[in-house]
């Protein structure tokens, strides 16, 4: 058993589990969510909100997600939904993301993935234990 490892800003664990990261994430989203709360309480804009809740919030789910998205598992999945329904509920975001499949169509559409993540992703996929996975992540380029 090896322990977590936080390698540019996302926390993997054995047999490439994402649990302390996605929990990590998930804790910082609500934090966010209430600033964004006390935010509108002051009396900022539905405008303003909504590039707030992009900048503080789907930034950071969006931050590697090709990377650790695809190792995610439905529960997981859920997870991010459940935060993604509550800020368009909560009038932070005017358009409402229908999950992390949406979320990944975000970032083609805007042009936000990182052809570094893919190919790091793809070296992962390929790679047989997680001691070469450490190893690969680990190493300077």
């Amino acid at each position: 058993m090896f322990d977590p490892i936080k390698s540019l800003g996302v926390i993997i664990q054995h047999k490439l589990n994402f649990e302390l990261h996605m929990s990590f994430l998930l804790k910082q989203c609500s934090q966010r969510m209430y600033l964004l709360r006390l935010l509108r309480s002051q009396g900022l804009s539905a405008n303003h909100l909504n590039t707030v809740f992009h900048v503080l919030v789907v930034s950071r789910i969006l931050y590697a997600l090709p990377a650790w998205g695809v190792f995610l598992s439905a529960g997981q999945s859920g997870r991010i939904d459940v935060i993604l329904k509550r800020a368009y509920k909560c009038g932070f975001c005017r358009r409402s993301f229908s999950g992390v499949p949406a979320l990944f169509d975000f970032i083609y559409h805007h042009h936000l993935t990182a052809l570094k993540w893919l190919t790091i992703l793809s070296h992962l996929m390929s790679l047989s234990n997680i001691n070469s996975i450490l190893s690969f992540i680990c190493h300077p380029c």
